[in-house]
């Protein structure tokens, strides 16, 4: 299929693609919390994570990687989060079992793997993040 010199200006500006948002690290951590414990409070994120999530909470959901769920039947009826389909799609996956296990964290060998897959995600030279892919919309993010 080719299309006309005198239109290529336009068909390029059609066809030019956004690079999608980046997610940070602590993204990053509060989706994995999220993806795995699911459904879970914000203060259950926070208590994983052992910093305030309530930002990085609210950019998750504004982006609708992930969405609340339901209350708890607890004092304040704190809301609860799970994962969605957005974020499946963002992660090449078509359902949550086939995310990767945790590691066995119980015995010292475990807290060895954990910690060398962290360092391995941590080093300086793969310090670019992870990008979402495109919304519901078929947009950019």
């Amino acid at each position: 299929m080719c299309s006309s010199p005198e239109h290529a200006g336009v068909i390029s500006a059609c066809l030019e693609t956004r690079k999608p948002p980046m997610l940070s690290p602590p993204a990053l951590e509060t989706l994995a919390v999220v993806a795995y414990f699911q459904p879970v409070t914000r203060a259950y994120i926070e208590q994983v994570r052992g910093v305030d999530s309530s930002y990085t909470v609210g950019m998750l959901t504004e982006r609708g990687l992930i969405e609340e769920c339901g209350r708890l039947e607890a004092p304040g009826r704190p809301a609860i989060f799970r994962t969605t389909d957005a974020f499946l799609r963002t992660m090449g996956v078509t359902k949550l079992s086939e995310l990767p296990p945790l590691p066995e964290v119980s015995g010292g060998e475990g807290i060895e793997k954990l910690q060398s897959a962290i360092d391995k995600l941590t080093k300086p030279q793969q310090s670019e993040q992870i990008s979402i892919g495109e919304n519901a919309d078929g947009e950019g993010g």
